[in-house]
């Protein structure tokens, strides 16, 4: 019987089969891994320092909190990524350029981003309201000098403040007339807040003197009557020569101080209060808001607040 017998050369091609089965094994794995034509990708973790609505190359992403690590899955080359704070602030966005397959952690930096915004925000704000305190300032300034009221006016104010006085051809008072002159030493400036926002307060103070006008023979006929009268150095207006009757409360010498007080914030200027004092001496004295020129500039340019009077 015959026997069969293995050549010698029998375990070198085992072997070589083995080899040619591992190598198409491992084509095979690796394939799977990644296909053939597949472009390579990188994984990147995005966080945030602020919570905000973000987006890659226009595609939503959602709410992103700064305690979260998102992790996206992005193709090499350059993507485009969108931030808005959910609290309001300006948009954001980078480019970011996506150059090997590897991972990588990138944070939107909105906090910084913001804070910058808010605080060019209030310097803007702070500029119109100082923008508009000086503008008002001006605008005072400029108040031409104002009557008051005839002399012998009956009524309450006119009666307080001295309209009323004798009538005769020796002291004519009934040709004449009280009068503000125009504002004078105007300043104005605008100091941090000592208390709760708005963050500046700011006031716009002022000198008016008061005298009375008369036209010039009636002035002339005055004085003979009353040797200490003498005629201020004011020019002549329609209403006469400027002059102080001696026995009269207005002492044009002495002008009165007034002030205008101010918050300055985001509304712009928010009127508080006016106040006046007779020298520089006397206690400030709260005064009721009116109708002079400098009243209706204050009344026109600031917002009236709850305590303004």
């Amino acid at each position: 019987m015959p026997t069969s017998r293995i050549p010698p050369f029998a375990p070198a091609a085992i072997l070589a089969t083995f080899a040619l089965v591992a190598a198409a094994s491992a084509q095979q794995e690796a394939g799977t891994t990644e296909p053939k034509g597949q472009p390579p990708t990188a994984t990147w973790l995005f966080r945030t320092d602020l919570e905000c609505q973000w987006s890659i190359d226009g595609e939503s992403k959602g709410v992103l909190h700064p305690d979260d690590r998102v992790r996206v899955t992005l193709a090499l080359g350059e993507h485009l990524i969108e931030a808005v704070p959910t609290s309001g602030g300006p948009h954001w966005e980078q480019v970011i350029n996506v150059k090997e397959p590897k991972t990588q952690v990138f944070t939107i930096p909105l906090l910084a981003t913001k804070t910058e915004a808010d605080g060019n925000s209030k310097a803007e704000e702070l500029a119109r309201a100082r923008a508009a305190l000086r503008t008002l300032a001006d605008n005072i300034e400029a108040c031409a000098e104002e009557a008051l009221c005839k002399p012998g006016d009956t009524g309450a104010v006119g009666q307080m403040i001295g309209c009323g006085g004798p009538r005769s051809e020796k002291q004519p008072l009934d040709s004449s007339k009280i009068h503000f002159s125009r504002p004078t030493n105007v300043v104005w400036d605008f100091t941090p807040s000592k208390g709760l926002p708005p963050p500046y307060t700011g006031y716009i103070e002022f000198s008016i003197s008061m005298y009375y006008r008369a036209p010039l023979e009636n002035f002339l006929r005055f004085r003979h009557a009353n040797p200490g009268l003498s005629m201020l150095s004011i020019s002549p207006t329609s209403d006469g020569v400027a002059y102080i009757p001696t026995l009269n409360k207005i002492n044009a010498d002495s002008p009165k101080r007034f002030r205008y007080d101010f918050d300055l914030g985001p509304e712009g200027l928010v009127f508080r209060k006016k106040v006046r004092r007779s020298s520089p001496d006397a206690p400030w004295e709260r005064e009721e808001i009116g109708y002079s020129c400098g009243d209706n500039a204050v009344r026109k340019a600031a917002i009236a607040s709850d305590k303004a009077k």
